[in-house]
């Protein structure tokens, strides 16, 4: 797929969830894909891919950020069945006839060149990434 065509909705207080509560307002983080491949098996269903991304993390309405801090970069592959990391563990779920399914995928993430990110982030530490999907057919 071309990262071109690849559109991602930033995490914020109407797209993501932090112990169980959404961000709170005025904290986005824009997510720039540089890479996504992979495999799919079609009578199966399973699904897996590779996915690298920039994560961009600013505080403040989105023309203007208070503050913005260095990119996190995250390379990890993601699965329509299981993963284990260190601290996680899970089962995804593989397409159906509808195109949807869930992919999952555990990240090391590496401290950045923000030494306030990392310690709020308490990096460098494991992401668990959950995501429910559906692959369209053009």
């Amino acid at each position: 797929m071309p990262i071109a065509g690849l559109t991602i909705p930033p995490l914020d207080c109407q797209t993501a969830r932090l112990l169980g509560l959404p961000l709170p307002p005025g904290i986005s983080v824009q997510i720039q894909p540089e890479q996504l491949e992979g495999e799919l098996d079609p009578s199966s269903g399973a699904l897996s891919l590779r996915f690298r991304s920039r994560f961009r993390f600013t505080l403040g309405p989105a023309r203007q950020p208070v503050y913005q801090a260095s990119d996190l970069v995250v390379d990890t592959a993601l699965t329509s069945g299981s993963i284990e990391g260190l601290r996680h563990r899970r089962q995804g779920r593989p397409l159906d006839q509808d195109g949807r399914g869930q992919l999952v995928g555990v990240a090391s993430i590496a401290p950045c060149q923000d030494a306030w990110l990392n310690a709020f982030l308490g990096l460098p530490d494991e992401a668990l990434a959950v995501m429910e999907i559906q692959l369209l057919r053009a």
